[in-house]
């Protein structure tokens, strides 16, 4: 990876991401050790996994975008070695110095065949303008998988499901909850 410029290796600021820094907090007021993966789909081509780091004194996300075609929720789950497709992925980290400066940072990089670097800049390219657009709201298209966003539980309840919490991380199992996710873009 050495033959990257320094430019893709150096942090670059990004737009505070307020739908993560809420599901950060959600999840620390439920646990202050134990966080879960989130998955979400950004394009047809391109599954992320973002997980907060459960620190006081910083906000902090771990990350890992994969591309390929046809990319699901799999590829997330299996080891490297085990995909069955071509792949690039990079690892990244999510960084807020203050509230409202975040900053995206490469952290390392591999692909399953022999690729042409440039695609390794455009993926960072694409990674860093979908977090700054498409995380503004959370919309039930770019999640993968049913699973409550703060213990990670799988969810069998409709209710859950809608809410994308499950009932102890709730506090209950009534309908009648706030959603993460406005009930206009559900019907969307």
């Amino acid at each position: 990876m050495s033959k990257f410029d320094s430019n893709f290796w150096s942090p670059t600021p990004i737009s505070p991401i307020p739908t993560l820094a809420r599901l950060r907090e959600m999840v620390l007021e439920r646990s202050e050790q134990r966080s879960p993966k989130w998955k979400f789909r950004v394009a047809p081509d391109l599954v992320l996994q973002i997980q907060a780091k459960l620190t006081t004194a910083l906000l902090r996300f771990d990350g890992l975008a994969l591309l390929a075609e046809g990319a699901d929720l799999n590829m997330l789950l299996k080891p490297r070695n085990e995909i069955d497709r071509d792949y690039w992925r990079i690892k990244f980290e999510l960084r807020a110095i203050v509230a409202d400066q975040w900053f995206f940072k490469p952290k390392g990089c591999g692909w399953k065949r022999k690729a042409d670097l440039t695609v390794f800049v455009d993926l960072r390219a694409r990674l860093v303008t979908a977090l700054s657009t498409r995380f503004d709201k959370l919309r039930p298209d770019m999640l993968l998988g049913s699973h409550c966003l703060c213990c990670g539980k799988g969810l069998t309840d409709p209710v859950s499901q809608a809410r994308f919490i499950g009932p102890e991380c709730a506090g209950t199992a009534s309908a009648n909850l706030p959603f993460i996710i406005k009930e206009s873009v559900l019907a969307a």
